[in-house]
């Protein structure tokens, strides 16, 4: 088991996640590890299926907050992504919106 932490999400019409850019992060020093990188929806679902934990990571006030915990999500189709656990006030996945 990892732990991720989301920096921005692209999103589609019906604001599900089809892409987010994501950085591994250290659990002892809560620092993260290596380059960011961007993932499709569905290597994310795999990631957090096979116990990977992912985390929104947010910008408050010039200081960086960790946010909700992302689940599996699976649409009707069959299409796999992921989504926040809960929604908290001021941490939503269109304030992670990666700017093309």
């Amino acid at each position: 088991m990892s732990i991720f932490g989301i920096t921005g999400v692209r999103l589609n019409d019906t604001g599900r996640v089809v892409s987010a850019a994501i950085i591994q992060i250290d659990p002892k020093t809560k620092k993260p590890i290596g380059p960011v990188r961007e993932l499709d929806a569905p290597d994310l679902a795999s990631m957090v299926v096979s116990g990977d934990l992912l985390y929104g990571i947010f910008d408050m006030d010039g200081q960086t907050v960790l946010g909700p915990k992302f689940r599996h999500a699976v649409y009707a189709g069959g299409a796999e992504s992921i989504e926040f656990e809960e929604d908290v006030p001021g941490k939503r996945l269109g304030d992670l919106v990666l700017m093309i």
